[in-house]
């Protein structure tokens, strides 16, 4: 899971954000887990501060149902999609 150890310095408001991430991303296919956690690795931070988990959740499962059901993105190489 995405959750983060006690930063040095860091308030409890840090980890607990995470925290409630991770107790969401239990929820989902292991699918749509993956592609959250790869939106999060990689987006501003800004963006994880200002936009709900929901937010990256709606594209994640997007993706997903993308990727299964229509031909020409299935037939799309994996690093590409």
């Amino acid at each position: 899971m995405i959750g983060l150890k006690k930063i040095s310095g860091a308030g409890d408001g840090v980890t607990a954000g995470f925290a409630e991430i991770d107790k969401k991303l239990a929820e989902c296919t292991d699918e749509v887990a993956l592609a959250c956690k790869y939106l999060y690795a990689f987006m501003p931070y800004s963006d994880i501060g200002n936009y709900p988990f929901e937010v990256f959740l709606d594209y994640a499962e997007n993706g997903v149902h993308l990727w299964k059901e229509n031909s020409g993105v299935a037939e799309l190489p994996e690093e590409i999609f």
